[in-house]
């Protein structure tokens, strides 16, 4: 018996490391930062806004695109590092066998904020946003005013229609993501997806927004139209609804995620809508 447990307790004494160290398969994540701890094996780490805080070991490539990388100081890395739009912090003791390349693009820095920067300036960076959200709304609602209408109208009496090709777009962007990490020319490739994702969700945000703010003037007045300031309306509306915990959060993500739609329904318009837009 004692022969049995001694046997037994040098064998998880053996196998305990390579258990630890067991290799996992490549890390990719939209939207989140990842985070590579001691003692950890992985094949490739890519992030897509969001950054990449390695310490174990990673085989092959670390790309982060809209986020910086942090590598510690018993970090092992196997292939390159590789940041656009961010910055890498590669400690001195750390073990980097490929190459680190930065690439800085005019316009599109880091879209991640460190805690410290997002608590310090919380509240001045949601008045500038709302200020210059409100002021976008206004100089796109003047210059597009076609596009805004179409769209209006998808938003408003097709909403089935604006969900399902959101639905279908949202699939779609994070596989497109994973496929251009796959090689050097594809990297720089994932800024240009990232900026038409957000302009689109902006500007259906921004849509949307204004047929909220034209519906609250018509509950309150009954009749009424403050035209682009409607959108205006909206997005303040919005804004102090976004104060309420969890729901208001998720309202917004809603109110985003079916301007989306719209704006990609819009853009892949199907038969009938051609027909109905070409009748006089």
């Amino acid at each position: 018996m004692k022969k049995i447990f001694i046997i037994s307790a040098i064998a998880v004494a053996l196998l305990a490391p390579q258990i630890s160290h067991a290799k996992e398969k490549n890390i990719i994540k939209f939207g989140r930062d990842i985070k590579i701890g001691a003692n950890r094996v992985v094949r490739g780490v890519a992030a897509v806004a969001g950054d990449v805080t390695v310490d174990g070991t990673v085989e092959d490539d670390v790309v982060a695109v809209g986020g910086s990388v942090k590598i510690g100081p018993a970090a092992v890395i196997g292939g390159n590092v590789v940041s656009v739009g961010g910055i890498i912090d590669k400690n001195t003791k750390a073990q980097v066998t490929g190459n680190i390349v930065e690439v800085n693009i005019p316009g599109f820095s880091s879209l991640t904020l460190t805690k410290y920067k997002t608590r310090k300036f919380h509240f001045l960076i949601k008045a500038v946003s709302f200020v210059g959200l409100a002021a976008l709304s206004l100089f796109v609602i003047a210059i597009v005013p076609e596009p805004v209408r179409k769209i209006s109208h998808i938003i408003e009496f097709k909403t089935i229609v604006a969900i399902s090709w959101s639905i279908r777009a949202l699939l779609t962007i994070v596989p497109l993501a994973v496929i251009l990490t796959m090689s050097v020319a594809g990297i720089f490739l994932i800024p240009l997806e990232v900026i038409l994702v957000v302009g689109a969700m902006l500007f259906g945000y921004i849509i949307t927004a204004k047929i909220i703010g034209k519906a609250a003037i018509n509950a309150i007045f009954k009749r009424g139209d403050l035209k682009e300031w409607n959108a205006v309306l909206g997005i303040t509306l919005l804004e102090l609804f976004g104060f309420v915990p969890v729901i208001g959060w998720l309202v917004r993500a809603v109110v985003a995620l079916i301007g989306f739609g719209g704006v990609i329904a819009a853009l892949f318009p199907d038969k009938k809508r051609k027909q109905e837009h070409a009748e006089p």
